[in-house]
């Protein structure tokens, strides 16, 4: 859709996208800087149009967060990636948009296939203050613990943030598919971690923790 839009960029002023879908958006306002058009998004239905002007919306939330907004929204929720419990996007994005170690981070997620371990370290920090706001934690495994005990156990998993193994394995699925958005520009997008056998078989996998966290093409043997 948005080599197209690029494309079509070259001979109309005006470009329009017909999409409900809010990965579309979100792409849109990361690569408006890039297709030199002016760039809409039409939404809704035959009795119930909505066309949202990219540029202007770009330019009311600023070049950073809309760098940003790959990573973020691949991170709190999106088709291909889970979302954590009871924490909506509008709160991360307020807490992005207040505080720029955390708008570097998301900033950063999508931009490599592997995620920097400072990357990490700060998503981390985010993560604690998604569930406690004004807390001084900076690690998963610590917060969840420490909320455990304030409720002296009487609180449902669901209602704890993952511990660092789990937050790591989902930053990793983020980074991934921001990755992707970020390169929908790209005419072939090349992971080097995504490899195909002769038979077609695909393989990915996770190193543990003190590999660095990378993931890591898996050769199937027969």
């Amino acid at each position: 859709m948005f080599l197209h839009a690029k494309h079509a960029a070259t001979h109309y002023k005006t470009i329009i996208l017909v999409a409900d879908d809010t990965d579309v958006l979100i792409i849109s306002l990361h690569l408006s800087r890039t297709i030199d058009s002016q760039l809409f998004i039409r939404r809704g239905t035959k009795v119930r149009v909505r066309m949202i002007d990219v540029g202007k919306l770009a330019a009311v939330l600023g070049s950073g967060v809309c760098s940003a907004l790959p990573g973020l929204h691949a991170w709190s929720g999106c088709d291909t990636v889970s979302a954590l419990a009871s924490q909506g996007k509008i709160k991360a994005l307020k807490l992005v948009q207040a505080n720029d170690l955390y708008l570097q981070a998301f900033t950063d997620l999508g931009s490599s296939w592997n995620v920097p371990t400072d990357v990490f370290n700060s998503i981390q920090a985010f993560m604690c203050q998604l569930y406690a706001r004004n807390t001084k934690i900076v690690g998963a495994n610590s917060l969840r613990y420490h909320m455990f005990c304030a409720k002296k156990g009487q609180i449902e998993s669901g209602q704890l943030p993952p511990c660092e193994d789990s937050l790591m394995q989902h930053t990793l699925r983020a980074n991934y598919q921001a990755a992707i958005w970020r390169r929908s520009l790209k005419t072939c997008q090349t992971s080097q971690h995504h490899q195909q056998d002769m038979a077609g078989n695909s393989m990915m996998a996770v190193r543990s923790k003190s590999d660095g966290w990378r993931v890591y093409q898996l050769q199937m043997s027969s």
